[in-house]
């Protein structure tokens, strides 16, 4: 008598994958007859294979979990570093500003002291002049969005003085050491310039934020 080769044997959770693979167009693992044996000896199986298309679809259709938004929090902590920079040299330039400042009110005053004789007048204009330009950038370094008004003025003055004394040097009217003091002034105007730029740009994307809000 000839032994028929034994059936091999599946269990449950092997046939409801062979089944969800082959419903997703996978490669069979299991052959057609054992599948077949097993879902008429296994009622449970059959239901599942029943089922198995309807909840196929309602996984595939189902809504995606809601995602916050980040975008906000990621470009806010993508520009900390550049504002954190920003906000460095924005304060260096408040500082040589309040230097060049200071130095020209200690100059004004200065010359107001040291004038005697028929220079008197015209010497205690130059040292009003002086110490009203200290007092501009001053004012400028401790409050930076009034560089706008005080640019101009420093400029006119700081532009024309360099005129006079490079006339003065040329002439021989006067050394060029001696001239040296009005190095100051013209670093100092240096300095608000750059820092009218930082704080007027910082003013305007502020209030245009302000608008789209």
């Amino acid at each position: 008598m000839t032994d028929r080769p034994e059936q091999r044997r599946t269990n449950c959770a092997e046939v409801r994958e062979e089944l969800s693979a082959r419903l997703d167009g996978e490669r069979a693992l299991l052959d057609d007859a054992v599948l077949g044996a097993h879902l008429v000896e296994c009622p449970a199986c059959a239901r599942f294979r029943t089922g198995l298309p309807a909840l196929n679809r309602r996984v595939r259709v189902a809504s995606a979990a809601e995602v916050p938004d980040l975008t906000a929090q990621v470009l806010s902590a993508a520009a900390a570093p550049r504002e954190v920079r920003d906000r460095r040299t924005t304060t260096w330039l408040r500082g040589l500003v309040a230097v060049a400042g200071g130095v020209q009110v200690l100059l004004g005053v200065a010359t107001l002291l040291a004038i005697t004789g028929p220079d008197l007048h015209v010497g205690r204009e130059l040292g009003a002049l002086q110490v009203a330009l200290g007092v501009g950038l001053l004012l400028a370094a401790h409050q930076p969005l009034r560089a706008a008004g005080v640019l101009p003025i420093a400029g006119v003055v700081v532009l024309l003085t360099a005129v006079v004394a490079a006339v003065d040097v040329a002439s021989g009217a006067t050394s060029l050491a001696a001239e040296g003091r009005h190095l100051g002034e013209v670093f100092g105007l240096l300095a608000l310039w750059q820092l009218h730029r930082r704080t007027g740009v910082a003013s305007v994307a502020r209030r245009g934020a302000g608008v789209a809000a």
